[in-house]
């Protein structure tokens, strides 16, 4: 019986994704790189991520729009139900004005001082808004995972397909034998049984590795922000990553290029800005207006269509509510602080174990195709030992059980490496 060839797993998964996907020949292929590029623009979480940004913006805006002046406008109309009155005993009525009056103004009014308030509230807005920009990398980026897995974990599905199929075809391959044995009076009836028996389930196996192909297909586009039925075809192409040899190079770089970090950091500032914030309302304001009056109602004073004056606010008591708002404030910077310490912990041993994982996969690779090897010789002498008649067809099953058991093995470690790469990558900040 011819043994069936072994292809390489990464170019099997490539060759059966293209070949089985059913889809047009028009439909987009994507690489590894295009799909997690897609996944970190495209993604519905990520255009969530992105309108907060501009929300944050907004803020930004609005904050300091407050140190501008403020021109206003007024118009108005009133009717008095009697002409504004009074009496003089020795006159009588005097009337001072009319029953239809009405209002134009222009007014400018501007902060001369808030003892800090509107710096406070800037500085805030602009840390709020660099958090949000490191909330978007940071959720960009898990997008890009996300995708990676999936694209991962489609490859791998096309490839256990590869395995199924050169089990099922090693078994057709034994069942004809069998039958030719059997015709001559070889062997027994059971023989044959056995190996139908063995074919049916690597039959039932194939069907579920293709099922798991077209979920991981499905699954591959929603990660990308396309809609689950959405035809791909997948190159296969990926890069190998390049990835520090050392454990504490990958902390150090991660502690250097994470977003949380960033976005901790923004915290930090919005929350001494709260507390600046919170002071300036314990101190005096001064602001400075300015108006014209095109027209005035005719019962107010003549005195003129210009105005212009100071105006200083000073809360001489308010309860201890902004002694309170500094305690709150100073509270949240702490907690924004021991926080920061705890996700450098955090951090630190999300790169051990996916550094570990990577490097424990790597190992498992090459006990693997040694397997495959060992596995491979005892199927090619178990089916030598059959056919020659001094193997029992047990031995020949179990030796084609081993070598897909094997091949799967393998397989499994050569994607729980990329993976595991994706993920230290990403838990490095890239």
């Amino acid at each position: 019986m011819r043994r069936a060839k072994w292809i390489p797993l990464g170019l099997l998964g490539a060759l059966l994704l293209a070949a089985r996907a059913g889809v047009a020949a028009d439909v987009t292929e994507y690489d590894l790189a295009s799909a997690v590029k897609m996944a970190m623009a495209s993604h519905p979480r990520v255009a969530g991520a992105e309108a907060a940004v501009r929300q944050g913006a907004g803020g930004v805006r609005e904050a300091r729009a407050a140190a501008m002046p403020r021109l206003g406008a007024t118009l108005g109309y009133s009717y008095l139900q009697d002409p504004p009155q009074f009496q003089v005993a020795p006159l009588g009525t005097m009337v001072f004005g009319e029953r239809d009056n009405t209002t134009a103004a222009l007014s400018l009014q501007y902060p001369l001082y808030t003892s800090g308030r509107l710096g406070a509230v800037r500085r805030q807005a602009e840390s709020g808004l660099d958090a949000l920009l490191a909330q978007r990398d940071r959720v960009a980026q898990q997008a890009g995972l996300r995708a990676a897995e999936r694209y991962f974990d489609a490859l791998k599905s096309g490839s256990m397909i590869g395995v199924m199929e050169a089990q099922v075809q090693a078994l057709e391959a034994q069942q004809a034998a069998v039958t030719k044995m059997l015709d001559a009076g070889v062997v027994t009836k059971i023989d044959l049984l056995r190996t139908n028996a063995a074919l049916a389930s690597a039959r039932e196996g194939l069907a579920r590795a293709r099922s798991n192909q077209a979920v991981g297909i499905a699954a591959l586009a929603e990660a990308m922000g396309l809609p689950a039925d959405t035809p791909l075809r997948l190159s296969g192409k990926f890069d190998e990553p390049d990835l520090p040899s050392r454990l504490d190079e990958a902390a150090a770089e991660a502690l250097r290029r994470r977003p949380e970090f960033r976005e901790v950091q923004a915290g930090l500032a919005a929350a001494d800005a709260s507390v600046q914030a919170a002071r300036s309302a314990l101190r005096p304001r001064v602001n400075a207006f300015v108006q014209s009056d095109f027209d005035r109602p005719t019962y107010m004073p003549r005195t003129g269509t210009f105005s212009a004056g100071v105006v200083l606010t000073h809360s001489l008591f308010d309860g201890s509510a902004g002694a309170a708002r500094v305690q709150q404030a100073r509270a949240e910077a702490e907690r924004i602080e021991a926080a920061r310490a705890e996700l450098e912990n955090g951090v630190r041993l999300d790169v051990t174990q996916h550094f570990l994982e990577a490097q424990s996969a790597g190992e498992r690779i090459a006990a693997a195709q040694a397997a495959v090897a060992a596995a491979e010789e005892s199927h090619r002498l178990a089916t030598i030992g059959y056919r020659n008649q001094v193997t029992p067809l047990t031995d020949v099953l179990q030796a084609q059980a081993d070598l897909t058991r094997a091949r799967s093995d393998l397989l499994l470690a050569e994607f729980d490496r990329r993976v595991a790469q994706a993920r230290l990558r990403t838990a490095m900040g890239r």
